[in-house]
């Protein structure tokens, strides 16, 4: 039997996941936009049914990519390869950049305050329990 013939199946197969991957990486972009976008209101945080919405779409964008990148290594087709690299680049920005709820990136920057101390107790003006009297 041909190896072509061998290989077209997978290679259909890894066109359709890459499809899928790229259209999952469309989906989750523009549910983060939906989620996130208020005109003129208050917005309310993600509710869970958006959570879920958002974890089930990043879960599929991820077996998409994985499949293609599989798909492609398997054939051991280096141009698809490259390709199915670069989607999923695009795909883990995309799904980054758009999580549900959003990533607060400042807890990673700023400083934790100093803890207080347990045995401290405050000095008020009038009283005598403040040290020096």
């Amino acid at each position: 039997m041909p190896s072509a013939l061998v290989r077209r199946p997978a290679g259909a197969a890894e066109a359709s996941a890459s499809i899928a991957a790229i259209l999952l990486t469309f989906a989750v972009a523009w549910h983060g936009f939906g989620v996130y976008f208020c005109l003129g209101a208050h917005c309310s945080g993600p509710s869970d049914q958006e959570i879920l919405t958002y974890r089930l779409l990043a879960g599929a964008l991820g077996v998409a990519v994985l499949a293609s990148l599989a798909l492609a290594a398997r054939r051991r087709a280096t141009l698809a390869f490259v390709w199915h690299l670069a989607v999923t680049a695009l795909a883990a920005a995309v799904a980054l950049l758009f999580a549900v709820p959003q990533i607060d990136f400042r807890e990673l920057t700023e400083p934790e305050p100093p803890a207080e101390n347990p045995s401290y107790v405050p000095c008020h003006s009038g009283s005598n329990d403040c040290v020096g009297g």
